[in-house]
């Protein structure tokens, strides 16, 4: 009998650790350890679209998983890594306000969902909207400039969209906001065809995303970016070299 208690004992206490073991399992979690969770942009003209990175770090012990982003409003638009982020890896929410409409002081929430402890997170963007001043009216001169520079990029390719800034004797900035902590193949060409840059993005955020065109002589330029499981984009910028 005592022999039986013994193994009923001992059957119980091999029972609770492999529980115990399987909790602390289920219990590893992603963590955020972002460099700020609010960001004040100041005073802005009605009208203007704010955008701003929060950057973070997962602290955690297993890979962080954001299963959605949600703005407190419609003019608060967040972006977020679609994959896995692995511990100690970093990555970042990018997060847009459109002003319009929207006078006077503002604060606007975006909660992330993920498997942390608690799994809501909150980011906040503050700041105040001014009633939009009164600009002058585009000339026919910058208008007739305008249109010619649509056209020509729709002569260089029948997808290609314009991207910011454009005009551009600088930097030049992809926006793929949409596809955060992605690879994509990137290619920059002239208007003949001719390929000037070649080149493969690792992990798409907003500093990998960065172009220097500095050296380009003016003119149209197409990119396109190729990502695994996607259709091919075109993009289109204007080197102005001023």
């Amino acid at each position: 009998m005592k022999a039986t208690l013994f193994s009923i004992t001992l059957f119980l206490l091999a029972f609770i650790n492999v529980s115990k073991a399987q909790e602390t399992e289920d219990d590893a979690s992603g963590k955020f350890t972002f460099e700020e969770t609010t960001f004040d942009f100041g005073e802005v003209e009605a009208g203007t679209v704010v955008k701003h990175v929060f950057k973070f770090t997962n602290t955690g012990d297993a890979p962080l998983i954001i299963y959605n982003a949600q703005g407190s409003c419609g003019c608060t638009v967040p972006y977020f890594p679609r994959n896995p982020i692995l511990p100690g890896e970093s990555s970042e929410i990018q997060v847009s306000f459109n002003s319009a409409g929207r006078m006077g002081v503002n604060q606007k929430m975006v909660t992330l969902t993920a498997n942390t402890i608690p799994n809501k997170t909150v980011l906040k963007i503050t700041g105040q909207v001014l009633p939009p001043t009164k600009k002058e009216e585009e000339t026919q001169e910058e208008l007739a400039k305008r249109q010619a520079e649509q056209e020509e990029m729709a002569k260089l390719h029948p997808n290609c969209f314009a991207i910011y800034p454009n005009p551009t004797n600088n930097i030049l900035q992809l926006d793929l906001k949409e596809f955060i902590g992605l690879s994509a193949h990137v290619t920059i060409s002239d208007k003949m065809g001719k390929t000037l840059l070649k080149t493969k993005v690792d992990n798409i955020n907003s500093e990998t995303t960065v172009f220097d065109v500095s050296d380009y002589t003016p003119g149209m330029y197409l990119i396109t970016i190729e990502m695994e499981g996607e259709k091919p984009m075109a993009q289109c910028f204007v080197v102005t070299g001023s």
